[in-house]
């Protein structure tokens, strides 16, 4: 599958996934690598504070269910830390459509809430969008 980078250009970006299934990271990270996002993948929550701690990335995909560290808890994580607080975190989920979860993961300070499984062009569409976001806000 090829996506047009002229409508999805995240080229130079760089999109930490953090998802325990290692289809859904592969899936991710292919179709964001096809429009030139640079991405690292994180099994979960604990492993992603890893990555982050060395680079901040420029939006963040994750899954809530995970173990050692859920979703949400590590979106707590990074809007308490300085260096990450601003970072455009999606939430992408199976639970999300559960009124509690998408609410939960907005609470805890996430920017978007999708719903597993969402379309490709979606998952594409709101990261440029959030990322898009995060560069105006810092210009």
């Amino acid at each position: 599958m090829t996506f047009q980078p002229e409508t999805n250009n995240l080229n130079r970006r760089y999109v930490l996934i953090v998802d325990d299934d290692h289809a859904v990271r592969e899936l991710f990270s292919r179709a964001l690598r096809q429009t030139g996002a640079e991405v690292a993948e994180a099994v979960d929550g604990i492993a992603a504070l890893k990555l982050v701690s060395g680079r901040v990335p420029d939006v963040v995909v994750t899954d809530v269910t995970m173990p050692r560290l859920d979703g949400i808890e590590f979106t707590r994580r990074l809007r308490r830390n300085a260096r990450t607080k601003d970072v455009p975190i999606i939430v992408v989920s199976g639970h999300a459509a559960s009124g509690t979860i998408a609410e939960e993961a907005r609470q805890a300070g996430c920017d978007a809430v999708l719903a597993k499984p969402c379309s490709i062009e979606t998952l594409l569409s709101v990261v440029n969008n959030k990322s898009v976001d995060r560069l105006a806000a810092h210009q």
